[in-house]
């Protein structure tokens, strides 16, 4: 019996000596909420993607189905110009798509994905879908700004003034509204403007920009909405590092 013990005894000893762990201290994944049509899981954003969340109506919800590859294409984008740890967190706001278009946003949902969005510690929001902010939105906004988030949006595609590039304004330096440059680097005639004093766009290239759709298929899209996640890559990449320690079995 006593020898049965210590056999035993020996073998739990060796399983523990055997995987010994050390700490190492790594980069902290940024973190980036993506407000838009819900993102497939593709090959390329799936081991990147957190929590997805669906912020429609509860009318709207039973449709599980993502009826725009429009928020792929934004979380694409970033993907793929951030060379650093990232967590993209989807989430869906839509309310009526088509395939590629940019789809009409629900206010109200947009509003709560901000307010979650802050409450989750997002180092960036980004936002390109069209479609009036109301006031709650607006007032979500102005909460992620003064709590240090990175906020970028889309100016719309209509060539005339931009409800959403009005409602940056006075939202403070961390909101940034973006339009599209065509092939030739010149202001693509479609980006919209704002008639605020203080919005000032952001231009990056906006015509035949490289994504992946949902079935992995390379193909080219076009309009503000992909010139705008091409910028938050930009910020993304220039943040400060944030530590992390990992536990390593040696």
């Amino acid at each position: 019996m006593l020898n049965r013990i210590l056999g035993v005894a020996a073998l739990a000893l060796s399983a523990f000596t055997a995987t010994p762990t050390s700490a190492q201290v790594a980069e902290a994944p940024l973190k980036v909420a993506v407000i838009d049509t819900g993102i497939a899981r593709t090959d390329q954003l799936a081991p990147l993607m957190g929590p997805s969340w669906d912020m429609r109506a509860s009318n709207r919800k039973g449709d599980k189905t993502i009826g725009s590859d429009h928020g792929t294409f934004v979380a694409g984008i970033i993907a793929d110009r951030v060379t650093r740890p990232l967590q993209i967190t989807s989430f869906r706001v839509d309310v009526r798509c088509r395939r590629n278009d940019p789809c009409q946003l629900d206010s109200s949902a947009v509003a709560a994905a901000i307010r979650t969005s802050v409450r989750m510690d997002m180092d960036l929001i980004q936002i390109s879908i069209d479609g009036r902010l109301g006031d709650t939105a607006i007032e979500a906004l102005r909460q992620a700004a003064d709590a240090g988030v990175q906020v970028v949006m889309s100016a719309g595609n209509d060539g005339m003034r931009s409800e959403t590039a009005d409602a940056a304004s006075g939202l403070g330096p961390n909101v940034h509204v973006v339009g599209a440059l065509d092939a030739n680097g010149n202001r693509a005639d479609f980006t919209s403007y704002s008639r605020r004093d203080d919005v000032v766009l952001v231009m990056r290239q906006g015509v035949d920009v490289e994504v992946r759709d949902s079935a992995g298929r390379l193909i080219r899209v076009t309009g503000t909405s992909f010139a705008a996640p091409i910028y938050a890559a930009e910020l993304l990449q220039a943040m400060p590092a944030r530590a992390t320690t990992v536990a390593l079995r040696n």
